[in-house]
């Protein structure tokens, strides 16, 4: 648009140029025709030249800024306001620990792989990263993961069972069912994960020497919503 604004501004001044010579011209001969003298007759061409530039110019500007303010109207470029927040702003994260995990050991089993460096001794583990560290006999499958509401549980109407791969393997404890389940209902959940753990375990010295412990298994559940 400027571009064409600057070829149509030169091409308008040339214009005006022509039609305020043209207006000084018709003026001067038209002095001279009624008798005044020559320094007279061309002071009032220039008047009338003058004059008649600067009244076309104004018209001319008038009818530009109209035509542009109409046809290529400006875009702003300050940022749009808005009084609503970002939707990362609105999106929460949280951690809940499952309950009742010990009567379900069986279905965790199932969830359960050997970890390989379980059967490493001291100094390989070393040698591998581990000191300092716990190493787990078996590690666990943590997908998928559903939330059921157990409406007709008898026990607790707002029961809500946690399930990993298939298997059920706790619930959300009961002071906290409420408040998963409002979640469930009257959010937009992005995912839920879950993270099985516990177990056998081998705490690993700088040395390479280890104590072997047992822990018993856990389920946490994340859920992200907004």
């Amino acid at each position: 648009m400027k571009k064409f604004t600057k070829k149509l501004t030169g091409k308008a001044s040339t214009v005006i140029w022509i039609i305020a010579a043209v207006c000084g011209i018709l003026s001067f001969i038209y002095y001279l025709s009624t008798g005044e003298e020559i320094i007279v007759s061309l002071i009032s061409a220039i008047l009338v030249s003058l004059l008649s530039m600067l009244a076309i110019s104004v018209i001319a500007g008038a009818v530009f800024g109209a035509v542009e303010a109409i046809f290529f109207p400006k875009k702003s470029n300050a940022p749009e306001k808005s009084s609503a927040k970002s939707s990362e702003d609105s999106v929460q994260e949280e951690t809940f620990e499952a309950v009742g995990v010990h009567y379900y050991l069986e279905n965790v089993g199932k969830l359960a792989t050997r970890n390989p460096d379980w059967r490493k001794n001291g100094k390989a583990l070393v040698a591998a990263g581990f000191a300092g560290r716990r190493v787990y006999r078996y590690t666990y499958v943590n997908k998928p993961v559903k939330l059921i509401q157990e409406n007709d549980n008898p026990h607790d109407r707002n029961a809500v069972m946690v399930q990993i791969a298939g298997e059920k393997v706790g619930y959300i404890d009961a002071d906290e069912a409420l408040h998963v389940r409002d979640i469930l209902n009257h959010h937009i959940v992005y995912f839920i994960s879950g993270f099985v753990g516990g177990g056998d375990y081998k705490e690993v010295r700088e040395d390479g020497t280890f104590e072997r412990y047992e822990a018993a298994p856990f389920v946490r559940v994340k859920i992200r919503y907004k």
